[in-house]
Order: C-alpha cells, then structure tokens, then sequence
C-alpha cells in the first residue's frame, strides 16, 4: 500500500515502503514497524498486514541475509505485543520471511493474546507452547 491507496473499501491493509523496509534490522524494529502500525490507524478499517520482512535494496545479499539479521529482533517485538493494549488490537496478520517452528510459537502466542483462542483449544495451545518452549531451552 503506497502513500496513494484508497482505502475507503479497504478489507486487507498492507504499508510497505521499500525504502523503509530496506533500513538496518535495529531501525526496523526500534521505529518502523510502529509507522507501519500508525499508517493502519489512520484507515482503521479492515485487516492489518505488518510486513515484517527486510528488504535488500541493494540487491546484494538477498532475503536470507536480511532475516539473519532481523530474526531476534523481529522476535523480540512480536512478543513485546502480547502486553501492548495499545498496539496488540491493531495486529492481525504478521508476515515472517522463512518459518520456523519458533515463529509459529510465536504467532498461536499472540492469537491467544487477542483472545483468540477457544476455551477448550486454550489448555491444549498452552501446554504445546510450554513444551515447545522447555525443548528450546535445551
């Protein structure tokens, strides 16, 4: 979604601007991914996309590089989300270069955040992310 979008009839709300997604990792995550978030506030409407995924402006070393580099951060302010009352509502849909088994943790984490979760699906989810996240401290 560039800075011309209508979205007056807007159902998925996606920013991107390359030369904002083509910043450092430590830029993206301390101050972009939040003017992405703002930008969907100001539509208001519809499901928001946070693109999530650096871009390689330069051509050079390509999107498995840029994640490398991202990844922990990236990390970091998705679950910073699931106690944020002010960013958590905007959230719908995180796009993630390359899954991995912790970043899937990390999305059934922050549906059960937004209350997403059925009563009977929540003991199940929880007790998964528990054991998933003991194997991981191993």
């Amino acid at each position: 979604m560039g800075d011309d979008a209508q979205t007056d009839y807007a159902s998925l709300v996606s920013p991107y601007k390359k030369i904002w997604s083509g910043s450092t990792a430590k830029k993206f995550v301390g101050s972009i991914l939040d003017r992405y978030i703002d930008t969907f506030r100001g539509v208001n409407r519809g499901f928001f996309v946070l693109q999530c995924q650096l871009t390689d402006n330069a051509l050079v070393f390509g999107p498995r590089f840029r994640e490398g580099k991202l990844i922990e951060r990236a990390n970091a302010f998705v679950e910073a989300l699931y106690d944020d009352a002010d960013r958590l509502p905007y959230i719908n849909i995180v796009m993630r270069d390359f899954v991995t088994c912790e970043k899937c943790a990390l999305t059934v984490r922050l549906n059960i955040a937004k209350g997403y979760a059925s009563a009977d699906t929540l003991t199940e989810f929880s007790a998964s992310l528990n054991a998933f996240a003991g194997i991981a401290e191993e």
